[in-house]
């Protein structure tokens, strides 16, 4: 998960919603290390999603609505959980989201979460139509709910297959027009955006159907507000893991990977360069792990070095002893025994 920063005038409509659960809007910020008057005069201001997130999840408890009062109809405080903990699992994610999706219609009273696998993706889903807004909700706040809780889920998600699912992600909808800056909730998502959509939507690739999502313990079963919070606002190792997820699943040019990330080739380089790290020291890593797995086989060295994309033996030879020490041929001689 990496850091963002919210821009307060955008979020001001969460001082209405503490209001409305009869929450002291200053003593809130206050006891959490903020300005008690930065949603007042907002327009340069901004707070973190955690720090977001905490604030929805007070008005949360205060009401007893997992909505935070923006629904006329609430949803009971632990009904996440209690979908999440009702789960027969281990189960294929696929199953868990259609059934996480269901409860919230459920709860919600209509049709509005949605799950849709395809030969490409699959896509969770959110038709706000006919959704039972509080009264006097403005359609711009609403739609920065929305995306919020799209940021949410894919907290959720990624706990829920215990892996981070950020380079699985394709793109995100959104039901906003597309009018000058980016909104800060979609400055979270490192993939295109694709506005004026019929629905709010993330799509990730069809292979996360698959995970097996093998257990929903205590720490997993949480309010989508306060997933958030359960996790780090930043990672020194962040766009290092990205890329090397990236690279495991099989991409190997900078161009592509920068791409499937959602950045120029340039602002990847800046940002591992961040967090002390390179792309082709990653590549190598890649490289190195995949050949030690393809010794174990009975694949001639020959073809070990031709499958990793090496132009000879020799030069495969020459790397993996750069990388280890030791020449592929000890190396298979250590793991087998000699044999």
């Amino acid at each position: 998960m990496h850091a963002f920063q919210i821009a307060a005038h955008e979020v001001r409509f969460i001082d209405g919603l503490a209001r409305s659960a009869d929450l002291d809007t200053a003593v809130l910020l206050t006891g959490m290390g903020l300005r008690a008057d930065l949603l007042q005069d907002p327009q340069t201001d901004h707070l973190s999603l955690a720090d977001y997130a905490k604030f929805m999840q007070h008005i949360a408890v205060k009401t007893g609505d997992e909505t935070c009062a923006a629904s006329s109809r609430h949803l009971m405080t632990g009904t996440t959980n209690y979908l999440l903990r009702g789960l027969a699992c281990p189960e294929p994610m696929i199953h868990v989201l259609k059934a996480l999706a269901d409860g919230y219609n459920f709860a919600h009273g209509g049709p509005f979460n949605g799950v849709r696998l395809s030969s490409k993706s699959l896509c969770y889903s959110i038709d706000d139509r006919g959704f039972p807004y509080a009264p006097n909700q403005r359609a711009e706040d609403c739609a920065t709910l929305i995306e919020s809780i799209l940021v949410s889920l894919h907290l959720l998600f990624c706990k829920l297959a215990n892996r981070s699912l950020d380079a699985d992600l394709i793109r995100i909808h959104t039901k906003r027009d597309q009018e000058g800056t980016r909104p800060s909730f979609l400055k979270y998502w490192q993939v295109p955006i694709r506005y004026g959509a019929d629905t709010y939507a993330i799509h990730y690739r069809n292979s996360i159907a698959d995970i097996i999502v093998k257990e929903v313990d205590g720490n997993t079963a949480l309010t989508i507000f306060d997933c958030v919070r359960h996790e780090e606002l930043s990672s020194s190792a962040e766009w290092r893991d990205r890329v090397l997820a990236v690279l495991e699943s099989g991409l190997e040019s900078q161009p592509q990977i920068a791409e499937k990330l959602g950045v120029s080739v340039a602002t990847l380089r800046r940002r591992l360069y961040d967090e002390n790290a390179n792309f082709r020291d990653l590549k190598a890593q890649t490289l190195n792990s995949r050949s030690q797995q393809l010794l174990r086989s009975r694949q001639s060295l020959e073809d070990v070095a031709e499958q990793l994309g090496f132009a000879d033996l020799r030069s495969f030879s020459r790397a993996f002893k750069a990388w280890n020490g030791i020449t592929p041929k000890t190396h298979r001689m250590q793991i087998t025994g000699g044999n």
